[in-house]
Formats: structure tokens, C-alpha cells, sequence
């Protein structure tokens, strides 16, 4: 076969790791990023709490800080990196 398209994986290995209800740790997690892999592409919400059985007020709160406030605070602007 004559003139195929030839493909090429890069592949990169970074890891970091932040409290989603931290805001500043989530900055700190951005930052680190783009210092190790030069920018982000995309960026994956996969953080999430739940209570099972009996949700007490600190449950609930730990349940809205993972999946609301942790939502936003992984917001990521790429015109402010």
C-alpha cells in the first residue's frame, strides 16, 4: 500500500493530585499541568460523593463540596493559562 497516512502516538505520563473543594489546590493542579505537558486539552469531572445510608448535615456538606463545588472549582479557563 502506497501513500497512507501515517499515524504516531505520543504518549505522555503526568500525574497530579488535588482536592476538588480546594479552589487554590485546583489552580495549583492546572498549573503544574501546563508546566509538565505545555497545555490541556481537555479536562474530564469524574469526582463524586454520595452517603448511603444516613446523610447527616456534614455528609450533606461533603456531598455538595465534591460534586457542586468541586465542579466549578475544575473549571478551567484557557484564556487565564
Amino acid at each position: 500500500m502506497g501513500g497512507g497516512v501515517k499515524s504516531s502516538i505520543l504518549k505522555l505520563q503526568f500525574r497530579t493530585q488535588a482536592d476538588v473543594r480546594d479552589y487554590m489546590a485546583m489552580e495549583e493542579a492546572v498549573a503544574q499541568t501546563i508546566e509538565n505537558l505545555g497545555q490541556i486539552d481537555i479536562v474530564v469531572s469524574n469526582a463524586g460523593a454520595v452517603a448511603w445510608i444516613e446523610m447527616t448535615p456534614d455528609h450533606q456538606q461533603i456531598v455538595l463540596d465534591v460534586n457542586l463545588t468541586g465542579t466549578f472549582n475544575k473549571k478551567y479557563d484557557k484564556e487565564t493559562h
